[in-house]
């Protein structure tokens, strides 16, 4: 029963990857003008039928994972907080600018530990190492 219901999870999963590349990347290829970006286009939708597929299943797994590591720590949040965010942020389609090398492709996604704490008003918070770094290197007069 439980292989039927991950193969129909991972059949819909495929479905939602191939209907995001052949929707949303085309799409962005259609607004180049020149043929080089209309074939970078069609190559980052096509990168993406096999990339979105890994992408999903590496989301999934991590979210399991972190659901028993939540389970198995007694309800301990800051264990599966960041193995849910590692595996469930990051990308799910590529773009043309990944697959030039101007923008990096995040498979495994940022955690909360790696962004910079930074406010609204992009001010580091006091929390931060930088502005730690920024404030002791001020208050010693260099």
């Amino acid at each position: 029963m439980r292989a039927i219901r991950f193969i129909r999870s991972a059949g819909a999963g495929l479905g939602l990857a191939a209907a995001v590349s052949l929707f949303a990347a085309p799409s962005l290829a259609q607004t180049a003008s020149d043929p080089e970006s209309a074939g970078m286009g069609a190559a980052a939708a096509l990168a993406t039928l096999v990339y979105a597929p890994v992408k999903l299943a590496w989301a999934t797994t991590g979210g399991v994972v972190g659901g028993l590591a939540y389970v198995f720590t007694g309800g301990n949040a800051d264990v599966a907080i960041p193995i849910l965010e590692s595996s469930v942020y990051g990308d799910y389609y590529l773009t043309p600018s990944q697959l030039r090398g101007d923008e990096p492709i995040e498979f495994i996604g940022r955690t909360s530990a790696d962004a910079p704490h930074v406010a609204s008003d992009g001010i580091p918070l006091a929390g931060d190492r930088a502005a730690s770094a920024d404030e002791a290197g001020s208050e010693s007069g260099y």
